[in-house]
């Protein structure tokens, strides 16, 4: 199996993985055979399993078990939110006892949730220097744990950079970070066959330049790069882009970001968004950036004359 792969792991930490791993598996397929229904009437099977996830050192997974009772019961679609959760998990289970699988060690490990000290990403991984753009933070909830993805831009490499801090009480205080500042000097890339997320975010700040050499990207370039991205790391859940030549379209109650070709993507909407970007889009050189997530993208900043604004 490609954990044994995994040098930072001991021998019985990889055997205690792999019995989980067989674990999920034939709940999984038990559970496809008797059908989703079973799961409306009886809630307990997910914490069942989810405690027994936590038990073989797999507390991503079971998070996200956790999650689905909610979901049958808010999701009108529910049945095809848990093809994709389970279907998701059983690729992973697949991909893991696949003995030339093509996967990155880190990226599974990070899917079961098998944690990583950030000093010791530190001690074995070169730090890229730069001055980071700050242009947005993104707020999401798992049970009662609340998660800022704070995300910043490279100007000189080109790089994105993903922070995430955790809330578990509102008296440990997040750290801020401010649009039209940069962040200056090294940051530590967790490892993953796409590195994005980083340990920290220099202290050093100074303001931002009036030109700053983007790489844009059009919708269908970078559609493009995701389809290229998402067969290297299936388990990504967010993308950044910068954006650039974008119209806004609207019909019915949707909305959508389109290119000059025609190219579209469905966008975050609300009534004060939508008549910021109209405003915004009437400016061709307008860049936009954001977070890609949910099969839709989450406008955060746009850039336009050498100012950065929150949108």
């Amino acid at each position: 199996m490609i954990l044994e792969q995994c040098k930072r792991l001991s021998k019985d930490r990889v055997q205690r993985l792999e019995k989980g791993i067989d674990l999920l598996e034939d709940w999984i397929l038990k559970l496809l055979e008797q059908g989703f229904e079973v799961l409306r009437k009886d809630a307990h099977r997910m914490e069942d399993m989810a405690t027994r996830a936590v038990d073989y050192g797999m507390p991503a997974i079971a998070r996200r078990l956790r999650l689905l009772p909610e979901k049958i019961t808010e999701e009108k679609d529910w049945v095809s939110y848990l093809n994709t959760e389970l279907g998701q998990m059983l690729f992973l289970i697949r991909s893991i006892k696949k003995p030339n699988t093509h996967l990155h060690p880190e990226d599974i490990l990070s899917f079961l949730g098998v944690p990583i000290k950030k000093q010791e990403i530190v001690d074995h991984t070169e730090g890229i220097e730069d001055e980071w753009l700050y242009f947005g933070t993104v707020f999401d909830r798992e049970e009662k744990i609340r998660i800022y993805r704070h995300w910043f831009y490279g100007i000189h490499h080109h790089k994105f950079a993903l922070c995430i801090d955790f809330e578990v009480n509102r008296f440990v205080k997040i750290r801020e970070y401010k649009r039209g500042w940069m962040y200056c000097g090294p940051v530590h890339f967790y490892p993953s066959a796409l590195p994005l997320r980083v340990v920290q975010i220099p202290q050093t700040v100074q303001a931002i330049p009036t030109v700053i050499n983007f790489n844009k990207q059009s919708i269908q370039a970078y559609q493009d790069s995701y389809a290229k991205a998402f067969a290297a790391n299936p388990f990504l859940r967010q993308t950044p882009a910068c954006l650039s030549g974008i119209h806004l379209i609207e019909i019915d109650d949707h909305c959508f970001l389109s290119d000059p070709d025609g190219t579209a993507m469905v966008c975050r909407t609300n009534e004060d968004l939508n008549r910021k970007m109209r405003a915004y889009c009437l400016d061709p050189e307008t860049l936009l950036l954001g977070e890609f997530s949910e099969k839709q993208f989450n406008p955060l900043s746009v850039f336009s004359q050498g100012y950065i604004e929150k949108i």
